[in-house]
């Protein structure tokens, strides 16, 4: 049997050498979407979608509330978030849409929040497709405390 794992003759730095690539999309949620930053940006979004932004390559909304059952031939009993994420995912692959390198998530209500934290952590294809990433500091813009 061939031998994966660097051998012990191997150099003190290939012995100690551990690969950590995440190839899955960076998900971050965000109040204000930093979009001039030249980084190829997709937009999950709470339904009714506005326009898209300048700035963004593509665009899904989502309406946050119960799913359908598990027998649904339109979702499989997916949630809305997990099918959003589904739908950009597919457009990223088939060309549908430009190439995006990180999706905003933008929300307006807690249940919408809680509905895309849920998909990450619960669905499988979510998960294997996107991971969470802090929200950027440009996000959030410094307010000068009051004198």
């Amino acid at each position: 049997m061939k031998q994966l794992l660097p051998s012990p003759e191997a150099s003190p730095y290939a012995r100690g050498m551990a690969w950590s690539l995440d190839t899955r999309i960076p998900l971050t949620f965000c109040t204000v979407a930093p979009l001039g930053d030249g980084v190829a940006t997709a937009l999950l979004v709470e339904a009714p979608p506005a326009p898209l932004p300048a700035g963004a390559v593509a665009q899904v909304s989502f309406f946050p509330g119960p799913s359908h059952s598990p027998a649904c031939g339109c979702c499989g009993g997916r949630s809305g978030a997990e099918a959003a994420l589904d739908r950009l995912f597919e457009a990223r692959v088939r060309a549908l849409c430009g190439w995006f390198d990180r999706v905003l998530v933008i929300v307006e209500t807690p249940e919408a929040a809680a509905e895309v934290a849920a998909a990450l952590r619960e669905d499988a294809a979510t998960a294997a497709r996107f991971r969470l990433v802090p929200e950027p500091a440009s996000a959030h813009p410094e307010v000068p405390a009051p004198d």
